[in-house]
């Protein structure tokens, strides 16, 4: 079918991961292969969004949530990629309800992810990650010393993402969610301002990608 509608109006066929071209078909001709696939791309993304957790007097109170990742990947094909990458996340920055207290939960975080780019979609595509993350947990009060944590959890996500390619670089968003397992809890002359369980994150970000 492809064939046939690259020999009458010049159709391309489907486009997978930016860096991937088709020449143009002419009429009576054979389609051309496409040209050889830019396996290696970098990303880098920035973004904020929400998070949900285990904190004293906050849990289930949306919080600003802050992000700055960057990542290697290397395409299997026009469909599939793999991801190796990490950053800085920042989960919580939020007084205590009735205090002059604040609480700050952030972490280094290391993942690795596979993509999927579906044939026939142009700009659309998914990515599931597995990752570590070496979290510090600051109570920062008048009253009481400070006190602080630091341990390591896990974390699973999955993630939208819409690039639109301009040459060897692609712009574009991503939107998903993002589930971390912490078991740290923390008591500070009485006060459990943090406690072990479950941050839940959306995230929203823009991104850049090189290929090469």
């Amino acid at each position: 079918m492809e064939r046939m509608l690259g020999a009458t109006v010049g159709y391309q066929g489907p486009v997978g991961f930016p860096g991937v071209s088709r020449p143009p078909v002419v009429a009576g001709e054979r389609p051309a292969e496409p040209s050889r696939l830019k396996r290696v791309y970098l990303s880098f993304q920035a973004g904020t969004g929400v998070a949900w957790g285990p904190i004293e007097g906050l849990s289930g109170k949306a919080l600003g949530d802050a992000q700055l990742l960057g990542a290697v990947g290397y395409r299997l094909g026009q469909e599939w990629a793999i991801e190796a990458g990490g950053g800085y996340v920042n989960f919580f920055k939020d007084d205590l309800p009735g205090t002059s207290d604040f609480v700050e939960v952030k972490a280094l975080s290391f993942f690795g992810a596979a993509a999927w780019h579906p044939k026939g979609v142009r700009y659309f595509s998914f990515a599931a990650e597995l990752g570590y993350d070496q979290t510090s947990y600051r109570l920062t009060a008048d009253s009481v010393a400070d006190d602080s944590a630091s341990k390591g959890m896990a974390h699973a996500g999955i993630e939208a993402r819409a690039d639109w390619p301009l040459g060897p670089i692609a712009l574009g968003v991503r939107a998903g969610i993002r589930v971390y397992r912490q078991g740290v809890s923390r008591v500070s002359d009485g006060l459990r301002w943090v406690d072990a369980g479950v941050i839940v994150v959306l995230p929203a970000a823009v991104a850049a990608t090189v290929y090469f």
